[in-house]
């Protein structure tokens, strides 16, 4: 029986929710397929390319809406989407780090940002920086997020406290540093 390139993301995911980005190999992934790891590479060529495969479906659940309203609201709640997108898998930020942003669903969510920054009025010359600003501000908190939210709040709170300072809530400072990146872009206009 054949596999397909669905269930080869899947069980991928599957492993890397399990054991980690370190764990996933092209050997241990055909173990998971029950097939040779010679099979695997009929529908994929290499790690890269399976990190690309990977990285499409982190971002699948990411949509685009009509930003014809709010600028501001569209962007936060595009990066807000984007944020939720990568807490749901392990190691998500490494596997995007990784991989090439090539593949279509992501082409289309790096163009729609770049509209969503032009329209918030970023000069075209900018307008890659700033959404480069984004993309590093959304990895960076969710990475550091994820962390957090494996040690468990109670630690979490400990750290930060022995820090002299109050935890707060990852919604409200995910907005925050938003609204710090706008009021930025906006000073600067």
């Amino acid at each position: 029986m054949g596999i397909s390139k669905e269930q080869i993301i899947q069980t991928s995911i599957a492993i890397l929710n399990k054991s980690g980005l370190e764990n996933l190999t092209m050997r241990t992934l055909a173990k998971e397929l029950d097939i040779k790891a010679a099979s695997l590479y009929w529908h994929i060529k290499n790690k890269q390319d399976l990190l690309d495969l990977l990285a499409e479906e982190i971002c699948r659940p990411i949509t685009i809406e009509d930003s014809s309203g709010d600028t501001e609201k569209a962007l936060f709640s595009f990066c807000q989407m984007y944020r939720e997108a990568l807490l749901q898998v392990r190691n998500a930020v490494q596997v995007l780090m990784e991989s090439t942003p090539n593949t279509p669903h992501r082409l289309e969510l790096i163009q729609h940002g770049l509209r969503l920054i032009q329209a918030w009025g970023v000069s075209d010359a900018n307008c890659l920086a700033a959404m480069n600003m984004f993309n590093n501000y959304v990895l960076a908190f969710a990475d550091d997020e994820a962390r957090f939210s494996r040690w468990g709040v109670e630690e979490a709170k400990a750290v930060v406290r022995h820090m002299g300072m109050e935890f707060r809530d990852f919604d409200e400072q995910f907005r925050y540093g938003i609204s710090v990146l706008l009021a930025g872009f906006r000073a600067v206009q």
